[in-house]
């Protein structure tokens, strides 16, 4: 297994947009701590994650067990598996987002479906619901 040394700062604990919401005593505090993290010499590492090549795998054990397949992705490391799998008729599906799916992934693709004509949720963080800004998140 391989391991990726991870960069102490704010953005370990807090996202950019939460940071926004704390008083500046409670971000102090969090300054503090990646200080103190830092001249502490502790190097934090994670796990790289191989999940785009365990996906692929999956997907060739398990060719004859299926007539299609529905890839929500839009990377284009999975294209090899997907070729293979395209060989042996399988039908190739691919979800992803308008512009960030791989050209390689459409020239192999019998279906596309796009993901932002499938989601209804919130699209954007509206500053005026940041109760840094006088809203009520």
């Amino acid at each position: 297994m391989k391991f990726i040394i991870k960069n102490i700062d704010t953005g370990m604990f807090f996202q950019r947009r939460t940071m926004t919401l704390l008083d500046g005593s409670v971000k102090m505090k969090i300054q503090e701590l990646v200080e103190h993290l830092e001249s502490s010499e502790i190097i934090i590492e994670e796990p790289k994650c191989n999940f785009d090549v365990e996906m692929a795998m999956n997907m060739l054990d398990d060719a004859e067990k299926m007539s299609a397949v529905l890839l929500f992705s839009g990377d284009s490391d999975l294209v090899s598996p997907l070729e293979r799998l395209k060989v042996k008729g399988k039908k190739i599906g691919v979800c992803g987002v308008r512009n960030k799916v791989a050209g390689e992934l459409h020239a192999v693709k019998d279906k596309y479906l796009d993901f932002g004509k499938l989601y209804t949720g919130k699209r954007a963080y509206i500053e005026s619901e940041n109760p840094a800004f006088g809203g009520t998140a």
